[in-house]
């Protein structure tokens, strides 16, 4: 018993005797890092402390995950953001490039030049064959 004892005091002192090392012993936790080698032998020699180290455990995976998933909700909202933009974009250009095609056409229906396409003037052109479409 007096072995175990030490053998715990030792192991505590090894990882929890400083600042850096708590902290890096934290870091374990977090990435999740082999931590069985700091929650086993504490468990076996206080049964108590795994209720601590079961709540750490999931406490920082859950925690964890979340942020990660925030981080990848955000990246999917910014790039649906910039793909409107973009869709946007592409068809502001179809617009210019068709613009003067279209304007082509109806000038040539519009056989009276009133700058007013009728209805009659739409049925002849397209019976006719006179229109001719690029």
């Amino acid at each position: 018993m007096q072995d175990q004892r030490e053998e715990i005091s030792n192991f505590v002192t090894e990882r929890f005797s400083s600042l850096p090392l708590i902290m890096l012993s934290l870091i374990q936790f977090i990435t999740q890092d082999a931590i069985s080698q700091i929650y086993f032998p504490l468990i076996l020699h206080r049964p108590g402390l795994s209720v601590y180290f079961l709540a750490l455990i999931v406490i920082v995976g859950l925690s964890l995950m979340n942020l990660i998933t925030a981080m990848l909700v955000e990246a999917a909202i910014s790039n649906a953001f910039e793909d409107k933009e973009m869709e946007a974009y592409y068809n502001r250009q179809k617009q210019k490039k068709l613009k003067p095609l279209l304007e082509k056409i109806f000038q040539t229906m519009d056989g009276d030049k009133s700058n007013a396409l009728t209805a009659k003037e739409i049925i002849d052109d397209l019976n006719g064959g006179t229109l001719e479409i690029p």
